[in-house]
Order: structure tokens, then sequence, then C-alpha cells
């Protein structure tokens, strides 16, 4: 896949809440025909409403806010949804980058220079970018972002300094600038600029060996003004800062780090105290469901579970400890731009859910925490688009 395709679902991560309440009735099987749309099944031991009572009286005058599933077992499910979407969220921030550097002779190098007219030197180095959690960044696609460029010379000659860097690339080009240091009998020569980075790829993995690094590259060269003199102190101030502000994708380990706090709050008007002790739950359940298309193992704690009854009493509902916490599945490298599926459910076999919901409750609120990187493993080829 092209990388300007990424952008399409930048962290994009979609969450569903669902309560499911199964009701069944006290009457028995023949008044099941009342209901529109049910069709009666003698396998059905269990009535399902109160008589009389169609889908649209159910809709109608239980609850607003919910909406009826039959099930392949007869059963009739109430599904109170809420939704929580995240997208276009940057949440690795990138340091900037500064890099500052001298240039000078040496007296044999003045010496030289004086005899032959000109001096020329390169300067190797690597900028490492100070992550604040951890991260071990391999790979920018950068989405918005600039590289400053400020240089002084206290030279009295001309001359010209060529900055490269080999790990930034924009359609297969590397960035490459050339700077005239022109002097025109003021001093020092003072250059400033900036330079568009947006669209640029960066490899911070020197190959895939390693995260973090951005190897750079200057040359100068110095060409005499015979009309002018050299020394040992004359030099050249390069300072150069890197400021990647939003980017397209953004891969390698990326640090433990909270994606979402969502925090659920639902009216179950299907208890409206007109209906008190004519519908009663059969495993009632709140099951999460997670789109995630970040290439991070998303983990989630669900706490603070209450409930309300009828009276205004507020009911706890206790989950495992050891079955609180649970991880969704995350698509791989080989997957970018893919979403992948997967939910957990919270029911009678990790909670006391079920006989909470006898309360015959009006509220029920809930808090989901979801954290990236939950185990810090930071061998982990994460990312994000």
């Amino acid at each position: 896949m092209k990388q300007h395709l990424f952008t399409r679902k930048l962290f994009s991560i979609g969450i569903i809440l669902i309560l499911f309440l199964n009701s069944c009735i006290k009457d028995s099987i023949q008044e099941l025909g009342n209901i529109s749309g049910i069709e009666v099944n003698p396998q059905v031991s269990v009535p399902i409403l109160n008589t009389h009572m169609g889908i649209k009286d159910i809709y109608g005058s239980f609850s607003n806010k919910a909406y009826i599933v039959e099930g392949s077992d007869k059963f009739i499910s109430f599904i109170y949804e809420s939704d929580g979407n995240l997208s276009n969220t940057q949440f690795v921030v990138i340091p900037i980058v500064n890099v500052d550097y001298t240039l000078s002779m040496n007296q044999a190098a003045v010496n030289q220079f004086n005899s032959i007219g000109t001096y020329t030197t390169n300067y190797n180095n690597t900028a490492t970018i100070k992550t604040d959690n951890s991260e071990r960044i391999k790979k920018i696609s950068v989405k918005t972002g600039y590289f400053y460029l400020s240089i002084t010379s206290t030279y009295k000659h001309n001359g010209i300094v060529v900055v490269k860097y080999p790990s930034l690339s924009k359609n297969g080009n590397t960035l490459i600038d050339t700077i005239h240091l022109n002097y025109n009998g003021t001093s020092p020569v003072m250059i400033n600029k900036s330079i568009d980075i947006s669209g640029y790829d960066i490899d911070l993995s020197n190959n895939g060996n390693n995260y973090n690094l951005i190897p750079y590259t200057i040359d100068m060269t110095i060409v005499r003004n015979p009309l002018y003199s050299v020394t040992v102190n004359d030099q050249v101030m390069v300072s150069e800062q890197m400021n990647v502000q939003e980017y397209n994708l953004i891969q390698g380990y990326l640090g433990k780090f909270t994606v979402l706090n969502y925090t659920v709050d639902n009216t179950l008007d299907i208890f409206d105290k007109r209906a008190d002790q004519n519908i009663f739950m059969k495993d009632p359940k709140l099951k999460i469901n997670i789109q995630n298309a970040i290439g991070i193992p998303i983990t989630a704690k669900i706490s603070n579970i209450n409930i309300v009854s009828g009276k205004g009493i507020n009911y706890p509902v206790i989950v495992n400890q050891f079955k609180d916490t649970f991880t969704f599945a995350y698509p791989n490298i080989s997957q970018q731009g893919d979403t992948i599926n997967s939910y957990f459910v919270i029911d009678k076999t990790n909670s006391n859910i079920d006989s909470v919901f006898s309360r015959a409750p009006q509220r029920i609120s809930y808090d989901v925490n979801f954290i990236a990187n939950y185990n810090q493993d930071v061998t982990l080829n994460n990312f994000i688009m």
C-alpha cells in the first residue's frame, strides 16, 4: 500500500459499548403469538413478555433508547449502545531535534588555505531523538514539519555549506540543502532559512539495526579572498532544528500511554416504573466491541460499574479481579490500513451483573480505561497511522 494512503485511517479506533438485556414473561406459550413478528416455537419453554403486548408496544411504551433484536433462541434482546470514536490523534509527541556544531581551521589548515586558496572539510555525525516515554522510533512519515537552519560565518571569504540528511527522503530523493556564504564587507555573515519537510519519510533505524537515530553530513568549502586574512579563530557555526509537528505514520516501539478514558452513563428506560414486576432479565451482558486500526496492543480495564435501582439505591457490579483487564487484537505491520475487530463480555461468568439486574435498574454507569503497550514490551514493532 502506498504511503500517502495511510492518512485515511489516521489513528482510527472505534469503541461500541453494548448492554444486552434478554427479557421474558410470566404467562403461557400461547400468549407468545400476540407478539408482532414472533413465531410461536414449542421449544421455547419460557415466555417472553406479558399478555397482549407486541414489539411496537414494547419499543414505544418501554424504551426510546434501546433497540430490539430477536435471537436464534427466540429470546428478545434490548440493546443499549454507546459509541466512542477516536481518530486523528497524535499519541506520540516527537521531540524537537537540535544539532549545533562549529567548523574552523587549525594552523596547518590556515597555512594550506593561504597557499592554495581553498579549504574543504566535512563533518559526519548522528543526531538522537531524546524520547520521554521510552519510545524506540524506527520510521516517521511526516504530515507537517519543518527543518530550521541557522549559519553564522566570521570568515571574510566566500564559502559554501552543503547539509545532507540521507535518512530523510521524499519521492526517492534525499534531503540535501546548499547554502552560499557570500562575504559583502559585513561580518559575520548570517543565514537563516526554513525547509518544509511535509511529505518526507524519515528512517531512524540505521537501515533496520537501531532506532531514534538521524545521521547527517556537513560539507564546507571556503574560497580565499586575497584582500583578507584568516586565523584559527575564524569559524562557521551551524545550528539545525528538526520539528515534526504531525505524522501520517510512526513506527517502532511507541511507549506505554493512555489511549482513551471512556465513561458511560445509560438510562435503562425499559425499566420505567410503570413496568415494575412485569419484566425481568435473563443473562444480562455488558459487551465491549472494539475496531482497532492502531498497530499496538490495546489493553482495557473496566471499573466502577454501578446500577441504580428504581428506588434510587446504588448497587455495584463486582467483576472478578483477574478478569477485569483484557487485551484486544491489533493489526501487525503487514496489515497496515486494516481494522481488527474483537470484543470482551462482562456477564454472570465473571461478575455479579445478573443478580444486580434483578433490582430492575433505572441506570447503569461504568468506566473503561484503554492503555497502549500495557506490558511495555520494547521488542514490539508498533505503528500508528
